[in-house]
Order: C-alpha cells, then sequence, then structure tokens
C-alpha cells in the first residue's frame, strides 16, 4: 500500500514538472493565452492556442502564426508571403482587423504555427497575471 501511495506521489511530481516545463515552452509545442479580439471568430480572448515550432520557410498563405513585435506574443493569419531583405517577409493581418499588419514579420520573429485551442481556460491565467480589467472580470464567472 505505501509503495502504490510512493509512485503516485512520484507521478504526480514527474507531470508537473512535464506541465510546468511545457507551459514556459521547452517543449516544440507551447501554450499561449488570447488577450485581445483581433482574430474573432477563430479565437475569442481566453482562448489558449497551442503554437508549434516550425521552421519559417514552412510556413504558407493562411496559416496562423505566433510572433513577437513588443512585449507580447501576437497571432495573426499570414495573408501574403513576399521576398524582401535577402529573406522571406510575411504579410500578417488579424481576422477580425479591417487592414493589414504595418509592418511584415520577419522569420527571426516567428515564434511558431498554431495548431489548436483550447476555448476559455486562458481566463485564469489572464486573472493571475493582472490582465482582467474590472468589467472584464464579470464575465468570468
Amino acid at each position: 500500500r505505501e509503495e502504490e501511495g510512493l509512485w503516485g506521489w512520484v507521478a504526480a511530481g514527474v507531470g508537473s514538472v512535464v506541465l510546468i516545463w511545457f507551459s514556459l515552452g521547452l517543449f516544440k509545442l507551447f501554450p499561449t493565452v488570447v488577450v485581445s479580439g483581433s482574430m474573432r471568430p477563430t479565437f475569442e480572448v481566453g482562448d489558449v492556442v497551442l503554437v508549434l515550432r516550425v521552421p519559417p520557410e514552412r510556413l504558407k498563405v493562411g496559416d496562423i502564426i505566433c510572433f513577437r513585435q513588443g512585449r507580447l506574443p501576437t497571432l495573426h493569419r499570414v495573408i501574403e508571403i513576399k521576398a524582401g531583405r535577402g529573406t522571406r517577409l510575411f504579410v500578417t493581418k488579424g481576422d477580425a482587423n479591417r487592414c493589414p499588419d504595418p509592418e511584415p514579420v520577419l522569420p527571426a520573429q516567428v515564434q511558431g504555427k498554431v495548431v489548436g485551442k483550447i476555448p476559455k481556460i486562458g481566463w485564469v491565467s489572464m486573472a493571475l497575471k493582472g490582465m482582467v480589467g474590472p468589467g472584464q472580470r464579470r464575465n468570468l464567472l
């Protein structure tokens, strides 16, 4: 009986470490929380998307990519791929936005391609990080 309990604790510990590593982005697949409405109706604020690290040369028009332009990651759809500055440049646009993003995305900015979503579970993370305003907190309930 004690041995069964020990193996349960070991399994829980290993599972916790793997979950933490996953959430920190230490694997090829990592989660990120949707914090704006620019990709509605594809993604809603509070959804968690799963991003797969892929080489930028494997991206194509129509893919939704995660990239960095500033502090937070951005999730937008590739609407055009151009050659420029000796490399491929990705023209992106949020599904809910009227115009493409003002600056093309460089391959070095690409973190990966969105391969899945889990609706609504990102609200917990957003609340813990203080990214949810008072008016939005009511929508959590």
